[in-house]
């Protein structure tokens, strides 16, 4: 059976369904993938996930999720036989917590608890959200991505501390980094021309209410209104398609959003290295992955000072008031007016996204394993 020698137990991985559409979940596997090849080559990392559920939606994708994918845990734990106390069952994702229940030894890692916190489903949607969220506690041990996160776990779903380990995600430095005008896409040639007249915005995000796109949107039209040429890069789901699309076109910045939709890590990286300024104005994160990414490329971040932002931003950003879009919109200009604070902000941005990575990230989670089984 595979680890590294030390160990004799089988790692089994449970993702989210890939029809979820999840992007961030679905890039924290593929990095924990790669770094696991990467430090343990030896190590076979078997692959849970529901074959052919791509597409899936609505009644079907909620019956694998919660009624076949459970089976199908079992049933692997049951080819093992008497050896079925070796397999080590590592549930990726929070909302998929009820697959705790399923087998033990088990680790599941804890990404947030938004709809605790700021909640967007409503009704039976919510009830069985926590009902699957609650399914953690049958794991032998909680992975909480930042320590903010780690408090909740303990107070809303009152879990002894022992079981929760702080993990913090990584960050790949190879992709995040700065990358020269020269080397950028033929795609995105016309950021490069749009730069040349206009201060470039960029924000990572989703429609979420908490995601806060109001405030951006508030402080892009106080920026306007002091003659500052912006542009706001959304990179995810269109504004113009969610609940501030209303909001836009009130304050008339609709015109001045750049839809750049989904991107791949490369594309998001030359995004940031073209930009002036990154806006993260999350009410509430986990963890907050678009912070590292917008250091590591040398861009200066302005976030919201809620949830985990400054545990993860350190001093290698700016903060604001979450909703007042008025102090978002005065860090957004001492940025773009003030060379010597942007330069510090983003050599404090380096040397902040220095703390994080894949590697160290894999390395700490075979420790955690290795203490899991030991303890079984």
């Amino acid at each position: 059976m595979g680890t590294d020698g030390k160990n004799q137990f089988e790692i089994y991985l449970a993702p989210v369904l890939l029809s979820e559409g999840w992007t961030s979940v679905n890039l924290y596997v593929e990095n924990v993938v790669a770094a696991f090849g990467r430090q343990y080559p030896g190590v076979q990392l078997h692959d849970l996930s529901p074959v052919g559920e791509e597409s899936l939606g609505g009644f079907r994708r909620g019956w694998v999720r919660d009624v076949e994918y459970p089976r199908a845990i079992k049933r692997a734990a049951g080819v093992l036989g008497p050896n079925r106390d070796k397999m080590l069952l590592h549930v990726l994702d929070h909302s998929y917590g009820h697959l705790c229940r399923a087998h033990q030894p088990c680790v599941v890692t804890c990404r947030d608890l938004n709809h605790y916190v700021l909640p967007s489903l409503q009704g039976i949607r919510l009830l069985r959200w926590k009902r699957r969220v609650e399914g953690m506690r049958a794991a032998d041990r909680i992975i909480a991505i930042s320590a903010h996160l780690a408090s909740e776990i303990r107070e809303i779903l009152n879990i002894a501390p022992e079981k929760i380990t702080i993990l913090h995600h990584g960050i790949d430095l190879d992709v995040f980094q700065k990358v020269p005008e020269a080397a950028i896409d033929e795609d995105f040639r016309g950021l490069v021309d749009l730069a040349k007249d206009h201060f470039l915005i960029v924000n990572i995000s989703t429609n979420l209410p908490r995601k806060n796109a109001g405030t951006l949107l508030k402080a892009v039209a106080v920026l306007k209104a002091l003659k500052i040429p912006v542009k706001l890069l959304r990179i995810g789901h269109d504004i113009m398609e969610g609940e501030d699309a209303e909001t836009a076109r009130e304050l008339g910045v609709g015109e001045d959003i750049v839809f750049l939709g989904n991107r791949r890590p490369d594309e998001v990286a030359q995004i940031c290295s073209l930009s002036h300024v990154m806006s993260f104005p999350s009410a509430y994160e986990g963890f907050g992955r678009p912070t590292l990414e917008a250091q590591g490329c040398e861009l200066p971040a302005v976030l919201a000072d809620s949830s985990c932002m400054r545990e993860i931003g350190g001093e290698g950003a700016l903060y604001h008031s979450t909703y007042d879009h008025e102090a978002l919109a005065d860090q957004i200009s001492r940025l773009i007016s003030d060379a010597q604070l942007r330069s510090e902000t983003v050599r404090r941005g380096k040397e902040n996204v220095a703390r994080f990575s894949w590697d160290r990230h894999v390395k700490k989670l075979m420790e955690i394993y290795r203490e899991v089984m030991e303890a079984a």
